[in-house]
């Protein structure tokens, strides 16, 4: 076969790819596809899931799929559990293709997360299915990043609110098929800052009935923090079980300022 016709073959899959690509990226219904969203979170959560602004889709070499204000919570005029200002997500090239959205990335920025009491899981989190018009959605992420985040909670309705943030953070889970997560992150708490590592259970398990397994060293306040134990309500907040070390003068100040020492 000569060389001219290798190229205009090549020249050739490389248009259908592109055409196939905008094809792709012009069928993605933002509305609809929230909604499907929303739908399977609901079923397998309880939650309520919405977004402040449409769901886009950017073709590139590494296409990447963005939201815009998403809040997940109970609902009925409740604080959200979970509010994102935005969420950019990698998607894989080739599935694309074949109007398959496969998420290998995502990084959050500005997220808050208020802990509270939430509806227990009634099934799995199914997006591959898909729905009449909306694409099969495949979750294989093998890296989260977090931009200025926030968790934020009180004891009751009249404390005060306390507050921990979280300049940047990075979790991993152990294949993209999920297991353990490997946590990194740093930010400030009672105004003194902080750096943690370590591993927690799977993003599955926090949704689970079984207590949640921790096992963090940190460094706070020039004092060194191993803390291994688990979280019966890791959602809500509640059920702390935790076997703390610490290595360092100035953790018993960095203790009563924060009001952990009583």
């Amino acid at each position: 076969m000569k060389l001219s016709s290798v190229l205009k073959i090549v020249a050739a899959l490389v248009l259908a790819v592109v055409v196939a690509l905008i094809a792709a990226s012009k069928s993605l219904d933002s509305k609809r596809y929230q909604g499907f969203l929303a739908d399977e979170v609901r079923r397998a959560s309880g939650l309520e899931l919405s977004f402040s602004g449409p769901t886009k889709l950017k073709l590139g070499l590494s296409p990447q799929l963005s939201f815009t204000g998403l809040s997940l919570g109970a609902g009925h005029g409740r604080p959200a559990l979970l509010y994102v200002d935005r969420i950019e997500a990698r998607v894989a090239l080739l599935p694309l293709v074949f109007r398959e959205l496969r998420v290998e990335s995502v990084t959050l920025q500005r997220p808050i997360l208020r802990p509270e009491i939430v509806a227990r899981p009634t099934g799995g989190l199914d997006l591959v299915r898909g729905a009449d018009k909306v694409p099969a959605t495949r979750l294989v992420v093998s890296d989260i990043r977090v931009e200025d985040a926030a968790i934020v909670w009180r004891d009751g309705d009249q404390a005060p609110y306390s507050r921990v943030s979280i300049a940047r953070g990075r979790i991993q889970p152990e294949s993209v098929e999920g297991g353990p997560l490997s946590v990194q992150a740093e930010g400030r708490w009672s105004g003194t800052g902080f750096e943690i590592s370590g591993t927690m259970g799977s993003a599955v398990a926090l949704l689970g009935a079984k207590p949640y397994p921790l096992q963090l060293k940190g460094t706070v306040s020039g004092a060194v923090v191993v803390a291994r134990g688990h979280v019966t309500e890791p959602l809500a907040g509640k059920g702390f079980e935790i076997d703390l070390k610490a290595q360092g003068d100035e953790l018993a100040e960095l203790l009563k300022r924060a009001g952990l020492d009583q």
